[in-house]
C-alpha cells in the first residue's frame, strides 16, 4: 500500500499483535441469591 505520511509505495510493515490472554482464569459459577451470601468478618482498612 501507499503510506499516507511520505506517501511512498511498498513502504508499509504489516505488525500483528499478540493476543493478551489472563494471568488467572476461574471456572464459570452459578448465579447465587444475594440473601445467602455470608458477610466475611474483616478487619477495614483505613483509606
Amino acid at each position: 500500500g501507499r503510506c499516507p505520511n511520505c506517501e511512498e509505495w511498498n513502504t508499509l510493515i504489516e505488525e500483528v499483535e499478540e493476543e493478551v490472554t489472563a494471568e488467572f482464569s476461574f471456572l464459570p459459577s452459578e448465579p447465587i441469591l444475594y440473601e445467602k451470601i455470608k458477610e466475611a468478618k474483616r478487619e477495614r482498612i483505613k483509606t
